[in-house]
């Protein structure tokens, strides 16, 4: 269990590493192994790592050798050797035996429909200097939370909701109607949490930041989509 966070402010601005700093030690405990702040342009990035794979060389916030795409995460990408065999074959050499870096070579190679390419439970923050923006996206079935919330100068991230409230301007408002939902539930379904204006990152989706803090939601799964085919018992175990 790891946790990451951090922002984009509008073009021109810089990352204040204090506040960066506030929003790790709010994840510290999801992460007690190893911290990391990355900063380039309007992007600050933070990692609270928990070592799984990768252990003395996963280092996070990840940075690609040409310092344009760095990288914080949480979670596990299953089936990460049987695409880095795949992306050597095209050309790429991952330097580490991180399951993460696999994430920065796939989205070098397929650009943004690199999440179709990952099995796993996964949460990321992606970003690309030189295509100006930041990738957020989770898992197919949303194993690993990401929240966001949008304010004036910035779009903010998180593993957790309380990583957030550090550089809310004010005192968050109760949204009545998720609250409502998760009392009678025990959890508030859709994009939508308990406070105003914070909102979750959809299952199977990325949201695409760019300079000018415009967000576009593309989604790259849905259970909707999967054609519903007969097969025996025998393939059902298989596959199992």
């Amino acid at each position: 269990m790891c946790g990451i966070a951090g922002f984009m402010l509008r073009e021109g601005a810089r990352p204040d590493s204090s506040a960066l700093r506030l929003m790790a030690a709010a994840l510290a405990h999801r992460g007690p192994d190893d911290h990391g702040i990355h900063c380039n342009g309007p992007v600050g990035l933070v990692q609270t790592r928990l070592s799984i794979i990768g252990l003395a060389t996963g280092h996070q916030p990840m940075v690609s050798e040409d310092g344009q795409l760095a990288l914080a995460t949480n979670g596990e990408v299953y089936n990460y050797i049987e695409l880095n065999a795949a992306l050597r074959a095209q050309g790429r050499e991952p330097r580490t035996d991180s399951d993460s870096e696999t994430i920065l070579h796939a989205y070098a190679v397929h650009g943004l429909d690199f999440p179709v390419k990952l099995r796993g439970m996964f949460a990321f923050a992606l970003h690309d200097a030189r295509e100006d923006r930041l990738i957020l996206g989770r898992d197919r079935l949303g194993i690993k939370p990401l929240f966001y919330v949008r304010l004036p100068d910035r779009i903010a991230f998180a593993s957790e909701i309380k990583a957030l409230l550090p550089i809310l301007p004010g005192q968050p408002r109760v949204n009545p109607v998720a609250l409502r939902q998760f009392l009678q539930n025990q959890f508030a379904s859709g994009e939508e949490t308990i406070l105003e204006g914070i909102r979750r990152v959809p299952p199977g989706e990325i949201l695409i930041v760019d300079r000018d803090l415009r967000i576009e939601h593309r989604r790259y799964w849905s259970a909707l989509g999967i054609a519903p085919r007969a097969i025996g018992l025998d393939e059902a175990q298989a596959e199992l």
